[in-house]
């Protein structure tokens, strides 16, 4: 162990993580870069990166009060493993387009994204042909809207998969993720109204995706399958909502 863990494992106070003493951010930095939460440096000081990180964290292990550090949230620091990442992942996720939904199949990249994911854990339909369709009803049900990305989770959770939104999540984040065997759902501006699809794994050049829609290129979109297409790193970077470093993202698991 660390001289910085060993400061974070006799932590037993609550204090706001931006005036933490400084040995003790340190220790919060380390294992938030461990967990590939964060890229920063450890350094002990507390900026937006640490905190967005800090965020992230205690979001993805629903742990409430996001700015503070308690013994509870420093004991789930210090379990954060080391995971290395395999060179190449490319999940067996399996594609819909949008161009065929019942209910406004130019609109629907986000529910078809979703449903996607569904499928990939293995739910089906259960009343409408398509799942598609199914979720865009469910949305009507229960006064959702599909163009909120909170409301994108509580199908998820509706359906029995856990799902948490970041608007600024890493890049490192979104393949640790993937290696874990688990689909994500990019938001970015692919269009005026913005798109959403699908990421199903990565290799040295870029990401494997499911396009709802079809293949996009910087002229427009091409009207043919999106299913595991291959969008460059910096294609997806130029688009994010969050800038080059992070982005819009929903991490769906069981």
């Amino acid at each position: 162990m660390s001289n910085n863990a060993d400061v974070l494992k006799n932590f037993s106070g609550t204090v706001p993580l931006k005036k933490a003493h400084p040995k003790l951010a340190k220790a919060v930095q380390e294992c938030l870069v461990k967990g590939g939460y964060l890229n920063g440096s450890i350094d002990g000081k507390v900026g937006p990166i640490t905190m967005a990180a800090f965020h992230r964290f205690k979001q993805a292990n629903h742990l409430g009060y996001l700015d503070y550090l308690g013994k509870t949230t420093a004991e789930a620091l210090l379990k954060i493993k080391s995971f290395t990442l395999p060179d190449r992942v490319n999940l067996k996720v399996p594609h819909l387009s949008q161009r065929d939904n019942e209910f406004h199949p130019h609109g629907t990249c986000n529910i078809t994204s979703v449903a996607m994911c569904l499928q990939y854990f293995g739910i089906n339909a259960t009343k409408k042909p398509q799942l598609e369709d199914e979720l865009f009803l469910k949305l009507k049900k229960y006064g959702w809207r599909r163009h909120y990305h909170s409301d994108l989770s509580k199908l998820f959770h509706l359906y029995g998969v856990k799902n948490t939104f970041y608007a600024e999540c890493p890049w490192a984040r979104i393949k640790e993720h993937l290696a874990k065997g688990n689909p994500v759902i990019y938001s970015g501006r692919f269009t005026s109204f913005g798109h959403i699809i699908v990421i199903r794994g990565y290799d040295h050049k870029g990401w494997w995706v499911n396009d709802p829609w079809g293949e996009y290129f910087s002229s427009g979109y091409v009207n043919k399958s999106g299913a595991n297409l291959h969008y460059s790193y910096g294609l997806l970077e130029r688009l994010s909502y969050s800038g080059k470093s992070c982005t819009w993202a929903h991490l769906p698991s069981k």
